[in-house]
């Protein structure tokens, strides 16, 4: 997987250093592999990957790595794309990374960010809260009433509760809840029993975690939301100045970090329900999760 990964992102000008330095973390750091596996001879082309790598399941987080390693090239150029998608369709498939890449060297970055909302709000009610989905269809003013009624529990929850917890990660990110709360309240309960704060690398991390915990198409969906916004560029009305969250290796180390956590937690805990937990210990909610320290 590694070596498809690495002649994936060779082509003629070869890899990028942020490029190789992921890829080196993944593959030494997060699967033990030797340096010495990963020296240019080693990389394979496309017929050598599909011969070597013959399941689904491993073919799937292929295509996805190299994805998420394509993301992580600037520019990225029609070339580059190209490669990718021979390595991918090698191994057996497309998918809405590559499509989204695609659009987004094809059409630019609003096109893709757009292609990408759609997608998102296809599979937007497995992301929610479950309390989230009534709400959703509820009339303005119901909606606003039971909104208000979550803001008014989780704020009287006790000091060291879940509910505390969210209490200050909202205060310290300058959230509140209200209407856009209905899609990710489920989203930034996550971000706080995962322990990952509201910052590129975060969003990164805790999407990271996630699809290490449960390797689905929504918590893929999801990591690649925050690749395209937090490390490709594509950002969406109100975000601040875009600068690539992988470009630092201590970065880098924190996300390969977030995927051994994902790895060792023992039950997903993204798609629960969160509201139901306010008022227990916070130390209690991770132990139950079986979610490991930072």
């Amino acid at each position: 997987m590694a070596q498809a990964c690495l002649g994936a992102i060779s082509g003629p000008d070869g890899a990028t250093e942020e490029q190789l330095t992921i890829l080196r973390a993944i593959a030494c750091n997060f699967w033990g592999l030797d340096p010495a596996d990963l020296t240019p001879e080693s990389a394979l082309t496309p017929q050598e990957a599909a011969a070597g790598i013959v399941d689904e399941q491993p073919r799937r987080r292929t295509r996805e790595m190299m994805v998420m390693l394509e993301l992580c090239r600037h520019p990225l150029e029609l070339s580059h794309e190209q490669r990718v998608e021979e390595y991918c369709f090698a191994l057996g498939g497309d998918g809405p990374g590559m499509a989204l890449v695609r659009e987004l060297v094809s059409n630019g970055a609003e096109a893709a960010l757009g292609d990408y909302m759609r997608r998102f709000m296809e599979n937007a009610a497995d992301m929610m809260e479950p309390a989230m989905l009534e709400i959703a269809v509820a009339e303005e003013e119901e909606a606003a009433r039971r909104l208000a009624e979550i803001d008014a529990a989780v704020h009287a929850a006790a000091p060291g509760t879940l509910g505390a917890e969210f209490v200050e990660f909202y205060e310290r990110n300058g959230f509140t809840i209200d209407a856009s709360s209905v899609h990710l309240l489920g989203h930034d309960m996550s971000h706080v029993i995962g322990g990952y704060d509201a910052t590129p690398v975060g969003e990164i991390c805790i999407g990271a975690m996630k699809l290490m915990i449960t390797d689905s198409d929504i918590h893929w969906i999801e990591l690649l939301g925050s690749l395209l916004i937090h490390e490709a560029g594509m950002l969406p009305e109100g975000y601040k100045t875009h600068q690539s969250a992988l470009t630092d290796p201590a970065n880098v180390r924190e996300v390969i970090r977030a995927l051994e956590r994902g790895r060792e937690t023992q039950k997903d805990f993204s798609n629960v329900d969160h509201l139901s937990m306010i008022d227990w210990p916070y130390a209690d909610v991770q132990e139950a999760f079986g979610i490991p320290p930072l």
